[in-house]
């Protein structure tokens, strides 16, 4: 009885954390519209191929930064099978390698819809760290009346530079 006391005892001494689904909640939204609104970027580019193309590198990228290189564990597998089983794998087993490595670094991509027309834009992929977004990757805007080298738009907040301050992305125009 004591034991259990002195447990109660020591849960209580520590901060909240403000853990509930509600507050988790508030947080989440507030992370996002911080995200959305202050450290994403327009990209454009002249047609949807180039738009889909840069969203697949910038989901690589997002995951290689949380510590998922989807990338090198598939390559390091694949060097240790023979070529006949490379298909097998690709369809099978790399899907389920790829959840259990994701796992394992508490990452979680999540594809989000807003059905309010106002809020579409905040359609898209969103990559979260241990429960928190990490990289947003929104869905592809068409906008009919922009210049054709403007057309499709992609909103994230990967980063698109390297270091060096060029554009690691092909997909770009």
């Amino acid at each position: 009885m004591s034991q259990t006391t002195d447990i109660i005892r020591e849960i209580q001494k520590r901060p909240r954390t403000g853990d509930t689904l509600e507050d988790l909640g508030a947080r989440d939204f507030d992370n996002l519209d911080h995200l959305l609104r202050h450290e994403c970027k327009v990209h454009y580019f002249p047609n949807i191929a180039k738009c889909g193309q840069f969203m697949g590198e910038m989901l690589t990228r997002a995951l290689k930064i949380v510590g998922v290189d989807m990338d090198l564990i598939v390559q390091r597998r694949l060097k240790t099978l023979p070529p006949s089983m490379y298909a097998d794998f690709l369809e099978n087993r790399a899907p389920r390698l790829a959840d259990a490595v994701m796992r394992a670094q508490g990452v979680k991509v999540e594809r989000r819809r807003y059905d309010d027309a106002e809020e579409s834009w905040k359609n898209g992929l969103y990559i979260m760290k241990r429960g928190e977004i990490a990289f947003v990757i929104g869905d592809s805007q068409r906008n009919v009346t922009a210049p054709e080298s403007l057309r499709y738009s992609c909103r994230t907040n990967v980063p698109v530079e390297d270091d060096g301050g060029r554009i690691i992305s092909v997909g770009q125009a």
